[in-house]
């Protein structure tokens, strides 16, 4: 596989770029290893669904996810992260993702098509302050949206925190007018709970915003 930064984007990496994503992998490999002995692994693992492949993101996902979904202002539009202007920016998100792949506090996935093997999206849960508890949440490209990915790999995802992490309450929410995700959240069997405001990363946006909780039995 070639190198990032070679025949996957065009672009060479600046040296200091190319140490924090060396960094990041050899941390991951060393928790990898030190989880090894008995110790419960809270790293996150695959998963499959009958159309989907759940996987951990890569470094060398950084050009199919800023060209598929992270640079579209159509995907970006409601999330809380901002719209990827560059691949370095993408680079920098996997970075994190890598970097905190044995963390008991985030559990991100690669969403790829069985048939093609191609990645198409991400999604997760994460440990969040604001609810003192896991909150759900996906991204998928556009080419991609209404054909029930979302809840498919939402659904697994779910499946895999309440067996194996021994997670039983879970949050999401969306914004006001972003009613396709509130219908995932309504498959998925969320309740909703009310309305509130949320802000971007950047500060630079602002959105009223539905809430929604699911209590597993």
């Amino acid at each position: 596989m070639a190198s990032l930064g070679e025949a996957d984007t065009g672009e060479t990496l600046d040296p200091s770029l190319r140490e924090r994503i060396v960094e990041h992998e050899g941390a991951h490999k060393e928790a990898s290893l030190a989880m090894g002995g008995g110790i419960k692994s809270y790293e996150t693992p695959q998963l499959e669904t009958p159309r989907l492949v759940l996987r951990p993101l890569r470094i060398d996902d950084a050009a199919d996810a800023f060209e598929r979904w992270a640079s579209d202002p159509d995907v970006a539009r409601y999330m809380s992260w901002s719209l990827h202007r560059s691949i370095y920016d993408t680079l920098t998100w996997l970075g994190f993702e890598c970097a905190t792949l044995a963390s008991p506090d985030n559990f991100t996935f690669g969403y790829v098509l069985k048939g093609t093997g191609g990645l198409i999206g991400s999604g997760g849960i994460h440990f969040s302050d604001e609810y003192h508890g896991f909150e759900l949440g996906y991204n998928l490209m556009k080419e991609q949206w209404g054909k029930g990915y979302a809840t498919e790999a939402a659904r697994r995802i779910l499946d895999f925190a309440t067996d194996e992490l021994g997670i039983a309450t879970f949050h999401a929410s969306h914004a006001t007018d972003n009613t396709a995700s509130g219908n995932v959240l309504s498959k998925l069997g969320f309740t909703y709970t009310g309305d509130g405001f949320f802000t971007s990363a950047d500060g630079k946006r602002a959105f009223p915003n539905k809430k929604y909780r699911l209590d597993i039995a």
